[in-house]
């Protein structure tokens, strides 16, 4: 269960607790245009069946002493980790109450670089128990084409099944569109994305859709999305096989 909070709408809910926003919908009898109202009670799906494969269970720790405004949600994205794996971590539920000067244990996922096919290609990190890591929420990285070698560059604002990204300036929106062929479209291609001394082999699409976090001086209405090994569909849960193919091109397996 959980308590809707000021701000809150059902796509943020689903994205901030990586569950599905279909089964959200339907579990609660809503659809995309219901309004949810400030504590109003919503159901969730079973954090069991949603459970990604090859889940990591071995992070080392971490100590995070409770502070002033502190909520899992902000720690989570000041640590680069899942909330719901916070949460899990220190026994905690999603709408459990913090304390001042409650020690929180903070998982830490150390990636190392992998090698890779050649020099052009990038490594095939798993979105669940990697690439999720390299690419903290928050956090900027730099996308390259793997066909045309042109870049731009992103910030990862939301997504918990796959990558929610959008391009940091208009200039970067320029060249995206640019590779896309002059239109924003939903077509795939394959990219390597660049961050904290990773090259990953990515999949990308390029169409604006629902929320935002920069706004609109990079003319970009929304977010796209950028996929990994194994990640999934927010909207649905499953693995997107065009998506899949392109990361494995960019990898060049």
């Amino acid at each position: 269960m959980y308590s809707v909070l000021r701000g809150d709408s059902l796509w943020f809910i689903s994205q901030r607790l990586g569950v599905p926003l279909d089964q959200v919908m339907i579990l609660n009898g809503l659809n995309e245009k219901s309004i949810i109202y400030v504590d109003q009670i919503i159901k969730l799906p079973n954090a069991n069946s949603l459970s990604a494969p090859n889940s990591v269970k071995d992070a080392t720790q971490i100590f995070h002493k409770v502070q002033n405004g502190d909520t899992a949600w902000l720690l989570s994205i000041k640590y680069g980790i899942p909330m719901p794996e916070l949460l899990e971590a220190n026994g905690l539920k999603e709408n459990s109450i913090l304390f001042l000067g409650q020690e929180l244990k903070i998982p830490v996922h150390n990636i190392l670089v992998k090698p890779t096919v050649s020099a052009e290609h990038g490594e095939l990190l798993d979105w669940w128990t990697e690439a999720q890591y390299v690419w903290p929420l928050g956090s900027v990285a730099t996308v390259v084409d793997f066909q045309t070698k042109k870049s731009w560059q992103v910030t990862r604002s939301y997504g918990a099944a796959h990558a929610d990204v959008e391009p940091l300036t208009a200039k970067d929106a320029v060249i995206m569109k640019e590779v896309w062929g002059g239109k924003w479209s939903w077509s795939v291609r394959p990219v390597l994305v660049l961050v904290n001394g990773h090259r990953i082999a990515a999949s990308a699409s390029a169409m604006p859709h629902s929320i935002e976090k920069i706004g609109t001086e990079n003319n970009f209405s929304g977010h796209s999305d950028i996929h990994f090994l194994n990640s999934r569909q927010h909207k649905d849960f499953q693995v997107n096989e065009n998506h899949q193919r392109a990361i494995h091109e960019a990898a060049g397996i």
